[in-house]
């Protein structure tokens, strides 16, 4: 049996993912290639020219920006804004130093838009604002 099939049929947990991950570079670097192949959008380290935490990340039209929730302190919304033709994304990857992998399945999009709150002390938003992670929507 192949091994996407067999993923299919009994999909290994986030911390079984992650710890394989972690664990073999050249799994590491495979999943990467694998989502650089699938990913309906990519977005790029940011500028060695930001500094600090990234506000904004680009990728052509599709925008990923970050702000502080009035709903409650401590939480910060994420927004993914997305053009209308593009497929609705299911999965965010962010991939950081080495082959730490963050994933976060996403709600479907409203007019073009995905929101979700994380808290201040999430590793994922750490990730998502880190200037040298590369994120994946799949």
């Amino acid at each position: 049996m192949r091994l996407a099939e067999t993923c299919r049929l009994n999909p290994p947990s986030d911390l079984e993912l992650a710890a394989v991950l972690l664990s073999d570079e050249r799994t590491g670097s495979d999943f990467r290639a694998l989502l650089d192949r699938t990913a309906l959008v990519y977005f790029p380290a940011v500028s060695t020219a930001a500094s600090g935490e990234v506000r904004t990340r680009t990728a052509g039209p599709h925008r990923i920006r970050f702000g502080s929730s009035r709903a409650g302190t401590g939480q910060v919304y994420v927004v993914i804004e997305l053009v209308p033709a593009t497929n609705a994304p299911s999965t965010l990857f962010v991939c950081g130093d080495g082959w730490r992998t963050r994933k976060v399945d996403l709600p479907p999009p409203q007019g073009g838009v995905i929101q979700i709150f994380l808290e201040q002390s999430d590793d994922i938003l750490r990730s998502l604002r880190d200037p040298n992670a590369e994120v994946f929507l799949c």
